[in-house]
């Protein structure tokens, strides 16, 4: 298990290592960072002063090695729209997507498990045309058109929650809904098209003709197995709400990373769209490797070097 740890730990320091030179690549189209710290009518002398003051003058190659610098240190520059460091800008924005993600995750991932691993083990009709019903709406609406839904219904209709805004618990409550229904949709459809392969297996059958009560086979002998590919395809799912989900922030004028981002690459402020997408792809890459971890816990022909069938 150590080894198979360190290998996805390897995996996951490499492909952060990419990212960073990409990264870095990309920025160069947002266009001259020294140009957007100027005033319209600034001179010759003014940019090479500025572009030498933050190293702009530089060759590529040293460019980059200050780049990294600034990222072990924890440095990311300062905003440019903003004027305070980026590092703190995304530290006031996180808590507000991290309430977000972690209450949707919660709802919509846990739902979504037991009722689509409950639907295929149970061959009920009623449960499992739910559970495809449910799914496939989810799936087929977009969560901006949910989220209108829920607003005209529940907001300006009813009059229960606000539509907007930020502060108390009763602005969570449409945006996390909202977030909910798109995670509970994506995953209660592998979970129970993963439960019905599983099911079917001849230890299930076996387990079931000896007797065993039917909780029991559904926890000890189904859910296990059917476990690793709903993980999996949920990680990646967390990665974009604990990233921020840019229409759903959006739409009800919430101050997280989403909305952030969006600000961000609309006036073109290089220093901090590089910390919003350095920051994502941690994340991404730290869910992932715990979706791993995780798998292999369950099933040991991961981390022996095979592959779950």
């Amino acid at each position: 298990m150590l080894k198979y740890l360190l290998h996805r730990l390897l995996q996951g320091a490499i492909s952060l290592g990419i990212i960073t030179v990409i990264i870095f690549m990309l920025t160069r189209l947002l266009g001259d960072p020294v140009v957007q710290l100027l005033p319209p009518t600034y001179t010759p002398e003014e940019y090479d002063r500025l572009a030498s003051a933050l190293g702009y003058d530089q060759p590529v190659h040293i460019q980059f090695m200050d780049f990294l610098g600034g990222l072990v240190r924890g440095d990311l520059g300062t905003s440019i729209t903003r004027s305070e460091p980026v590092v703190d800008v995304l530290a006031s924005r996180i808590p507000v997507t991290l309430y977000l993600a972690v209450s949707s995750l919660l709802l919509g991932f846990g739902s979504a498990l037991i009722l689509g691993f409950v639907a295929a083990y149970s061959r009920s009709r009623f449960l499992d045309s739910l559970t495809t019903l449910l799914a496939t709406l989810g799936m087929a609406v977009p969560s901006f058109a949910v989220g209108i839904l829920l607003v005209v219904t529940f907001s300006i209709g009813l009059g229960m929650f606000p539509a907007g805004g930020w502060g108390t618990g009763a602005h969570a409550v449409l945006p996390v809904a909202t977030l909910t229904i798109w995670m509970f949709s994506n995953v209660a459809r592998i979970a129970r098209s993963t439960m019905q392969e599983r099911s079917a297996q001849q230890y299930v059958t076996l387990a079931q003709t000896k007797g065993l009560s039917a909780p029991h086979v559904l926890l000890r002998h189904a859910a296990r197995p059917s476990m690793p590919p709903v993980i999996s395809y949920g990680a990646v799912l967390a990665g974009t709400l604990f990233s921020g989900t840019v229409v759903t922030e959006v739409l009800f004028g919430i101050p997280g990373l989403g909305a952030l981002a969006v600000d961000a690459v609309s006036n073109r402020d290089q220093p901090l769209v590089i910390g919003i997408v350095m920051l994502s792809a941690v994340i991404f890459i730290a869910l992932n490797l715990i979706s791993d971890v995780l798998t292999a816990i369950l099933d040991p022909r991961v981390r022996l070097g095979g592959s779950p069938q």
